[in-house]
């Protein structure tokens, strides 16, 4: 059964984080313990984020106190076979290409 705030579908592969990051846990280090979780490859192993997107942008983004405000703000990029979505209201989302994507 998924914890409270994590949801995976087995179905898509899919799985969605609610607000996992704070100051002490940036999005980009949520994106990686998550692709490493969906993967099963260690996260050291994985291919390196910044070749898919600016790491440090993507938490200054996501962090900024202008992001909690009603504006509404998503980062979506393809990584390594993955979708990744970041949305500074929702959270996290990741959802495995199927072969049929591209």
């Amino acid at each position: 059964m998924a914890q409270d705030d994590e949801l995976t579908d087995e179905r898509s592969h899919q799985t969605d984080v609610s607000k996992p990051w704070s100051a002490e846990r940036r999005p980009s280090e949520v994106i990686i313990e998550e692709l490493s979780s969906l993967s099963g490859i260690d996260p050291i192993d994985l291919p390196v984020l910044y070749d898919y997107v600016n790491p440090e942008a993507l938490d200054a983004l996501m962090l900024s106190e202008s992001t909690h405000s009603d504006n509404s703000i998503r980062v979506t990029f393809e990584y390594d076979g993955y979708i990744v979505s970041c949305h500074n209201q929702f959270g996290i989302s990741i959802e495995e290409l199927s072969d049929s994507d591209g």
